[in-house]
């Protein structure tokens, strides 16, 4: 079973009852979970260690600096100068860190909005297609209800993309 502490559905359902978010936070950090449980039990980690909160707090640590790394990712390849900058004022600004170091949604929010407005941006490109952005802002929203704010953006990248003409055979 889950680790002690660690909201669980009730007998046959996959839904938290106790959980006021959407739960795919909860989902994505079960095998860090798992995995920390089954380390624990055999006595690899120390009990302090064995806190789920420590793996959920770790785990949005990472998605934190998968934040950084997308939006690195994005707008590096759209600058010539100071390529590193957007990354590193993200990754030092006091309320980012702040929230990513807490197992809380925020940071998987984060995540999300980072994917979604870089994928947004290669859709204005022609890199990366409506679907990909669709199913972005759809799990995006499945980590926070907030997400919504991205529908203006991802809407904006749709209309004004260009055109693709499908070939006739």
């Amino acid at each position: 079973g889950p680790p002690p502490g660690w909201p669980t559905p009730p007998p046959g359902r996959l839904r938290p009852d106790s959980f006021i978010n959407p739960s795919l936070p909860l989902y994505a950090m079960i095998p860090g979970l798992w995995l920390q449980d089954r380390l624990a039990r055999v006595g690899l980690l120390p009990e302090k260690l064995a806190d789920p909160l420590v793996a959920g707090r770790a785990l949005s640590a990472l998605a934190g600096a998968g934040a950084v790394l997308i939006l690195g990712l994005a707008l590096g390849r759209r600058r010539e100068r100071l390529r590193w900058a957007p990354s590193l004022f993200l990754a030092l600004a006091p309320g980012f860190v702040n929230l990513c170091h807490f197992a809380t949604p925020e940071a998987w929010l984060f995540l999300g909005s980072a994917a979604t407005l870089a994928l947004a941006l290669a859709h204005l490109e022609g890199r990366a297609s409506a679907l990909s952005l669709g199913l972005a802002l759809g799990l995006t929203a499945s980590t926070k209800y907030t997400a919504a704010a991205l529908l203006l953006p991802v809407l904006l990248a749709a209309w004004l993309a260009p055109q693709r003409r499908r070939a006739r055979p």
